[in-house]
């Protein structure tokens, strides 16, 4: 039988078993016997860097990839070495996002060493730069009575310090009422990183920096000319990434937040669903919005409040960007492989909450996950058993495509296929991978 479990005993459950749920969307541990023989299943295995990663990932000048990569059935955890410290990656999603991050640092380092702002620095040292400076890193609470003076001289102040729930990513309340968050968000784009990543060591560095352009009135290119390389040091996008960054670049949370709720109404979506999945403050406001996005791409789709209701029961940062980057997978299959026909909800004839796929108009039944390297363990057995009797319940269904960001072991592939299932492995290099740069899949073999 399946049994539902709570967020609050969810979250005492063994890894394994909460990753496993990820997958489903759902708080689930299964019971009764496998209809697949013991010996079958598998063990996460573990893999070496070298094997796996193509060489512009796995070492560069200032970092290197540890030999050991762990897998836990699902996805990848990967161990980056640099002179900044030791950073993790969790998925290979995250891997080339935290090596991004430290060229980045790299070039902020290039930057701070210039003349014009190690002279900016200077003046940001003097008193009345220092008190703004602890003005704003201070809690809202223990300077109430100086937001209530300041509050009078702002506009839009109502929005900024009584408006909706904020992510847990974003700057505090003064920081974006004194416009310190503007420049910030100017310069991670300038330097090519994600303004709300939550890389401590990268919002210390771009913290720092910003706050001296910011009291110095400084802008990257204005020093640009002064680092050897020049604009060579910092990161650069391309294609829609490239869109989607000078959004970043300009738009507040607040705002975005407001654009998405327009976005999810014009959709059709319940506001009440609306409003819960834009209040899931585990979602940065960059995550939040390319899942919005992506649901928008997908026009003429049905039932998109589906995925919508999957994604408000996102609890951790690791699974905001599980969603945030099944939703772009299914924004690029839509566009790029078949027209989606609509979203379907399984959760309602199983005990699986807010289970859903998605049916073409030909009428496949397919299934999207950005999952590094799949393994027939026997909770994944018991999951994809469920998954399967559910689509097979579903009229309509002409056929069933499972497709993978990474790849999946031999076993899981042979059982998946016996199923009825056609597989289609590295999608997230095949669907995204020309509009963000990715060059190349892992290899497995």
């Amino acid at each position: 039988m399946i049994e539902i479990f709570p967020v609050r005993q969810f979250v005492c459950l063994p890894r394994t078993v909460r990753l496993a749920a990820v997958l489903t969307g759902s708080f689930i541990v299964f019971h009764g016997p496998p209809s697949l023989a013991a010996e079958s299943y598998e063990n996460p295995p573990t893999f070496r860097a070298s094997q796996i990663l193509p060489p512009y990932l796995l070492s560069g000048p200032s970092h290197r990839v540890l030999e050991e990569v762990q897998n836990d059935g699902y996805v990848n955890r990967y161990v980056i070495e640099s002179k900044y410290g030791k950073f993790t990656g969790i998925t290979t999603t995250i891997l080339r996002k935290r090596i991004g991050e430290i060229y980045a640092l790299d070039a902020m380092d290039k930057v701070a060493k210039t003349t014009v702002f190690k002279d900016s620095a200077v003046e940001a040292a003097e008193d009345v730069w220092v008190g703004i400076k602890n003005l704003v890193t201070s809690p809202v609470d223990s300077v109430s009575g100086a937001v209530s003076g300041v509050g009078r001289v702002f506009t839009r102040v109502g929005e900024h310090l009584f408006g909706s729930k904020r992510s847990e990513a974003e700057d505090n309340r003064l920081k974006a009422l004194i416009g310190f968050s503007k420049t910030k968000r100017e310069y991670a784009d300038d330097f090519g990183v994600d303004v709300y990543s939550k890389n401590a060591v990268l919002q210390d560095h771009l913290n720092s920096i910003s706050w001296t352009g910011y009291t110095g009135g400084i802008s990257i290119a204005g020093v640009m000319s002064a680092v050897p390389g020049g604009a060579g040091i910092l990161v650069s996008t391309s294609g829609g990434t490239r869109l989607m960054n000078e959004v970043y670049r300009t738009t507040a949370p607040v705002d975005l937040r407001r654009m998405n709720r327009e976005k999810l109404a014009k959709m059709g979506i319940n506001e009440t669903v609306a409003e819960l999945f834009i209040d899931n403050t585990i979602f940065s406001p960059r995550q939040q919005t390319d899942l919005v996005f992506a649901l928008e791409e997908m026009e003429g789709v049905g039932n998109r409040e589906a995925f919508a209701k999957f994604a408000i029961l996102t609890n951790s940062d690791d699974v905001a960007t599980f969603r945030q980057r099944m939703a772009q997978m299914y924004a690029a299959y839509h566009k790029s492989v078949a027209p989606l026909d609509r979203f379907i909800l399984l959760g309602k004839d199983l005990p699986i909450k807010n289970m859903n796929i998605a049916r073409t108009r030909s009428g496949i039944a397919v299934f999207l996950a950005p999952l590094d390297y799949l393994v027939w363990t026997e909770n994944m057995a018991r999951i994809f058993y469920a998954i399967d009797s559910a689509v097979g319940s579903q009229t309509g269904i002409k056929g069933k495509e499972l497709w993978l960001a990474g790849n999946l072991s031999p076993t899981a592939r042979q059982q998946i296929e016996n199923a009825g299932w056609r597989v289609n492995v590295n999608a997230e290099v095949g669907l995204l991978g020309e509009q963000e740069g990715m060059k190349e899949s892992l290899s497995y073999n």
